[in-house]
């Protein structure tokens, strides 16, 4: 009489919980533990893969196990015995920024059951951060004490509106953050602080309709081309130009806040703020703003949140690999950048 041909029963792998599935009309269970914790941990993700292969008590054979991540074989277990015989391994596989292909393989007498799953991507490896304070005019008149004189001087502005690539701002803040699920380190470049080149011109003489002139342009016309002109210091056009100290701008370092085995993502806090002043009269105010960014990375994708405050004037802007985060337009009054910063932020999204 031949020897009865062992079958193939149960074999699954699964990224966590406890599931059930089904292979050749059976069921196994599958169980995850949790992944390291902790904020200095990278996220990584546990398998556990279980097969059993069923024969009468008098047949011997060996039985392997094997659990592959993408096409290289990570984990096996192997058993040589009689009867059946139950094998199961287990692996962490380290979170990445693409999907990644999870296999297990049995392999014995009475033929071969595979069983896999997608571990999904972590998003982006580096994030890159940028935060700018822009004024959307030609110019604006310089902003003095509300109780003085209107002031018959001019402050050149960025004259645009939303943009990421190749603008001017007053002020201007980028990072790039590394993503907290596979990297050990938070920061690849920065925190870098700038400012953009602040211009005062003399309105009566670098106006086309100086007696218009309000606040914002275009109330005084335009900019005479004759006054972009002029570099010539303390001119009759354009007075002086300079560029506004960093001093007072600053990002903390990022927070790690560690990783979530039930959403299997890894998060990062980070607080920026900016205060620069006109540098040309010590009673200008300062263009004022504080935000806080809370960066959730997982599932190809990074969930974000900002809050904070700015002041009314200028604009705002705040971009995540180019996706903005942030477009917030001015009030229209030059006189908002006086104190407090009043202007409460809440923004939330997603970068994919």
């Amino acid at each position: 009489m031949s020897p009865c041909v062992a079958r193939v029963c149960v074999f699954s792998a699964v990224i966590l919980g406890l599931l059930p599935v089904g292979v050749n009309g059976q069921t196994v269970s599958v169980r995850a533990t949790p992944p390291p914790s902790g904020s200095g941990e990278t996220l990584k993700f546990p398998y556990t893969c279980s097969g059993a292969q069923l024969a009468p008590e008098w047949y011997c054979y060996s039985a392997d196990l094997f659990i592959y991540v993408d096409d290289s074989r990570v984990n096996s277990d192997q058993k040589w015995g009689c009867g059946d015989q139950y094998l199961s391994t287990m692996i962490e596989v380290q979170a990445k920024e693409e999907t990644q292909r999870i296999t297990c393989t049995l392999h014995g007498p009475g033929g071969s059951a595979t069983d896999s799953l997608n571990q999904e991507g972590s998003g982006p490896n580096i994030l890159n951060v940028l935060i700018s304070a822009f004024i959307p005019y030609e110019y604006i008149r310089v902003p003095f004490d509300p109780g003085e004189p209107l002031s018959t001087q001019l402050a050149e502005g960025d004259n645009r509106s939303f943009q990421v690539f190749g603008a001017t701002a007053r002020q201007s803040t980028a990072i790039d953050l590394m993503n907290p699920a596979y990297n050990a380190d938070s920061i690849l470049s920065g925190p870098h602080h700038a400012t953009g080149l602040s211009v005062e011109y003399d309105a009566p003489t670098s106006l086309s309709h100086p007696q218009r002139l309000q606040d914002l342009a275009p109330s005084g016309g335009w900019i005479l081309p004759s006054a972009y002109d002029d570099w010539s210091w303390g001119g009759e056009q354009k007075l002086y130009w300079a560029f506004a100290g960093t001093e007072n701008m600053w990002c903390s370092p990022p927070e790690r806040l560690g990783q979530s085995q039930a959403t299997g993502t890894a998060s990062l806090r980070l607080r920026c703020s900016g205060a620069s002043y006109y540098p040309f009269h010590s009673f200008s105010p300062a263009i004022d703003w504080d935000l806080t960014f809370l960066f959730i990375f997982g599932y190809s994708q990074v969930q974000y949140s900002v809050s904070g405050c700015r002041d009314g004037f200028p604009a705002y802007e705040a971009y995540g690999n180019t996706r903005a985060m942030m477009n917030h337009f001015d009030n229209g009054s030059p006189s908002s950048l006086f104190p407090p910063c009043d202007t409460a932020v809440f923004e939330d999204g997603v970068i994919r």
